[in-house]
């Protein structure tokens, strides 16, 4: 029995021994930028220890921030940090929009490689959660703090501090500044979530793969990667003003605009002002005076006209120099993209119009849904496993029974339950067992069946009903019921919080 019990204890020191050497291997990791040897470090402990489940949830954390760090590699590469490249076209595109730090001498990006970045992303997001699957409901540990984290963006072997988790997240507004630490011990739970946010992931990957998205591409992805990345960006670059140039109108606006105020001062144009009325009562009066009178009014009217016609040729001469000054602005403005009739909005609607895209790969975009699927049914998992929880130790999910870090973010039974409820509810309308509210329908539209057999995507048909009207049935609609009522439960923090819980 001594034996026995001695051979418990070595068993259990040998565990907890483990679980420290994964945990501050796959710490040191992501701290240092060095993930790959990492991962190769993890994959042959596993191949040693199948069963060691904190080698497993450092591995599958591992390749998680492995894809991210390759995204943000190829994005660097392709030219995607560069300042003239920043818009609000980048904002409004998921994955391509993760900022990445300038690149002086960036490749030429292409459509063709933007699939590939896409597809290695995908794949990458995928095995993290394959590898995350396997931890199941085993209790894990990890310490992490994840403003320490670093990639290697460029390359060169030494991540800078604009190749961190923390500038990231504040260059996308998710955390205040590099002093905010945010340290935690992820766990069984945690492991289910980062699960969940790698099906999202690779599921947002997927839904461009599943489609030929070219036409977007060409039209404004020159606002991702710089002109060079299609020809509509090459030949607009071609128009844009040279500093030069635009140094020498801006001393010709100058100019003009000294000679404008030279040529009529504010206090003439105030007399104008002033004489014009008194210039149109005058002719009243004449209209019904007398003739011993008219002499004298005729004579004020006569020295009021020369008057307003001498300002009135200076107003004029002021006028043609100020509308060529302002002609001159507006070469500079439409060189720098700004002004017109649509003021930069330009490339938003050609975004907008060129939504039109053809299904050229079914299993991906079939494979899109089962990512989203297994997000939502992630969410099951987590929120069981976070309730369970005894103790209470740097939560990252808190439950309403522990602490919780987001002080902002108050987690309650009722919030967790209206989650569910609606992470539920968005299972079944995947699956086609409840339809999608249309805008201009009776009846709702079948997301399973318009997965199955649309042949194309077209964004404001899809709006307004014609891309959708061959999908549309009889049945179960879902309705905002239990979304407004989570929104009540929630707030206006109802974006974070899906932020947070994915």
């Amino acid at each position: 029995m001594a034996i026995a019990g001695l051979g418990l204890i070595l068993l259990g020191l040998s565990s907890a021994r483990a679980q420290e050497d994964s945990a501050a291997l796959v710490r040191t990791a992501l701290e240092s930028g060095g993930i790959q040897g990492a991962v190769a470090a993890l994959e042959q402990r596993l191949a040693a220890r199948p069963d060691d489940v904190d080698a497993t949830f450092g591995l599958g954390a591992l390749r998680f921030f492995q894809a991210v760090e390759g995204l943000a590699q190829d994005l660097w590469r392709l030219g995607a940090g560069n300042a003239s490249t920043n818009g609000p076209i980048t904002r409004m595109l998921p994955i391509f929009r993760v900022p990445v730090p300038p690149n002086a001498s960036p490749e030429t990006a292409s459509y063709a490689k933007t699939r590939a970045m896409l597809e290695r992303f995908s794949a990458g997001m995928t095995q993290a959660g394959t590898v995350l699957e396997k931890v199941g409901d085993r209790p894990v540990a990890l310490d992490l703090d994840l403003m320490k984290i670093r990639f290697d963006i460029n390359g060169d072997g030494q991540p800078g501090d604009d190749e961190s988790l923390a500038a990231l997240l504040q260059a996308m507004r998710l955390a205040r500044g590099p002093g905010d630490g945010l340290a935690f011990r992820f766990d069984t739970a945690d492991a289910s979530w980062l699960r969940g946010y790698a099906a999202l992931l690779s599921g947002m990957a997927d839904v461009f793969l599943a489609f030929d998205y070219q036409p977007t591409y060409d039209a404004v992805f020159h606002n991702v990667f710089g002109p060079e990345a299609n020809r509509f960006g090459r030949r607009l670059a071609g128009t844009r003003l040279s500093d030069e140039e635009i140094a020498a109108l801006q001393g010709r606006i100058m100019e003009l605009d000294e000679r404008a105020r030279s040529v009529i001062t504010p206090e003439d144009q105030a007399r104008l002002w002033e004489l014009r009325p008194r210039r149109e009562g005058l002719r009243a009066q004449l209209r019904t005076a007398g003739e011993t009178e008219k002499a004298a009014l005729q004579k004020d009217l006569d020295q009021i006209l020369a008057t307003i016609a001498g300002l009135e040729k200076q107003d004029a001469e002021a006028r043609v120099l100020t509308r060529t000054s302002n002609q001159l602005r507006r070469r500079i403005q439409a060189s720098e993209g700004r002004g017109g009739m649509l003021d930069g909005w330009e490339d938003v609607i050609a975004f907008i119009h060129t939504i039109n895209w053809e299904v050229t790969d079914r299993n991906r975009l079939r494979a899109a849904r089962d990512s989203f699927d297994t997000m939502l049914k992630q969410n099951e998992t987590t929120w069981r496993l976070v309730r369970v929880e005894t103790d209470d130790e740097r939560e990252w999910l808190p439950g309403p029974h522990q602490a919780n870090r987001f002080a902002g973010l108050p987690v309650t039974d009722e919030l967790i339950d209206g989650w569910l409820e609606v992470t539920a509810l968005a299972r079944k309308a995947l699956a086609g067992a409840l339809l999608i509210p249309t805008f201009r329908f009776g009846q709702g539209m079948n997301v399973a069946r318009y997965i199955e057999e649309t042949d194309r995507f077209d964004l404001v048909l899809f709006l307004t009903g014609q891309n959708v009207i061959d999908f549309v049935e009889p049945g179960d609609v879902l309705d905002g019921t239990l979304l407004d009522a989570l929104e009540q439960t929630a707030g206006r923090n109802l974006t974070s919080y899906a932020v947070w819980f994915n």
